[in-house]
C-alpha cells in the first residue's frame, strides 16, 4: 500500500508522539519534537487538498467551514485538555493520547478516503527554497527569542540574527521567482484579500503564541507561590 502526504503525516506524527512520551532526556524530547513538527507540517495542506478534492464546489465553502470549526475548538480545548493531563496523570500522556488517535484517523483515512492524485503532479521539491525560509524564520525567531534575556535589543547578536533574517527573506523571494516549481508562488500575493488574510493569519498567530506564553508564565507564578495557611 502507497501511503500518500496526508497518511504519511499521520503515522509520522502518531510515531513522534509516541516516542517523545517514552523519552528519557530532554535532548530526546526535543529532537522527537521536531520530528512530530515536520510530519504535522504535512497535514495541514494534505487535509486542505483533500477536501478540494472529495466536495464538489457548491459543498466546498460548508466542508471548509467545518474544518475550520474544528480546528479552532481544538485550538482552544487543547491547552485545557493537556492541563488536566498533566495535573492529574503525568506530562507524557499529553503524547501518548495522540498514538490511538493516529490509529483511528489512518485506518478512516485508508478506508474512507480516496486517492486523488494528479498523475502529472511534479515529484520535484523546492529545497533551496525551503532552506532559505527555514534559515529566514529560524533567524528570525532566534533573535526575537534571545533579544529580551539575555542579549537585549541593543546587542549586536540581535541586530546580526536580524539582518540575517532580511537576507534570506529577500534571498528567498527571488529565488522563488526563478524556480520552476516554487515552494510558495508568490504571484498569490497579487490577490489583495489572500495578502490581507495571510497577514491577519500571521497577526494572529503571534498573538495567540504570545498569550500561551502569557498564561503559562502566570500558572507557574501562581503555583511557585507560596500558599497561606487559613486561619
Amino acid at each position: 500500500m502507497e501511503l500518500d502526504g496526508y497518511e504519511i503525516g499521520v503515522v509520522g506524527f502518531g510515531l513522534a508522539s509516541g516516542a517523545i512520551g517514552m523519552s528519557g532526556s530532554v535532548s530526546l524530547v526535543i529532537a522527537f519534537r521536531v520530528l512530530q513538527g515536520l510530519f504535522g507540517a504535512l497535514l495541514m495542506p494534505a487535509a486542505l487538498g483533500l477536501l478540494r478534492a472529495t466536495f464538489p464546489v457548491a459543498k466546498l465553502n460548508m466542508a471548509i467551514g467545518i474544518w475550520g470549526m474544528v480546528i479552532g475548538a481544538s485550538t482552544a480545548g487543547g491547552p485545557i485538555l493537556g492541563g488536566v493531563l498533566v495535573e492529574h496523570v503525568n506530562w507524557q500522556s499529553v503524547f501518548f493520547i495522540n498514538v490511538p488517535v493516529g490509529v483511528v484517523a489512518l485506518v478512516l483515512g485508508v478506508l474512507i478516503l480516496k486517492d486523488h492524485r494528479a498523475r502529472n503532479a511534479p515529484r520535484s521539491f523546492d529545497i533551496p527554497g525551503i532552506v532559505l525560509l527555514s534559515a529566514a524564520m529560524f533567524a528570525l525567531i532566534w533573535a526575537l527569542i534571545k533579544a529580551g534575556d539575555p542579549w537585549g535589543w541593543g546587542s549586536g547578536k540581535t541586530w546580526a540574527f536580524l539582518g540575517a533574517a532580511v537576507v534570506c527573506f529577500v534571498l528567498f523571494a527571488w529565488w522563488e521567482t526563478r524556480v520552476a516549481e516554487p515552494l510558495i508562488p508568490l504571484g498569490l500575493f497579487r490577490s489583495v484579500p489572500l495578502s490581507a488574510g495571510t497577514a491577519l493569519m500571521v497577526l494572529m498567530a503571534f498573538a495567540f503564541m504570545g498569550g500561551l506564553f502569557f498564561v503559562t508564565a502566570c500558572r507557574s507564578a501562581a503555583a511557585s507561590a507560596p500558599r497561606s495557611s487559613a486561619p
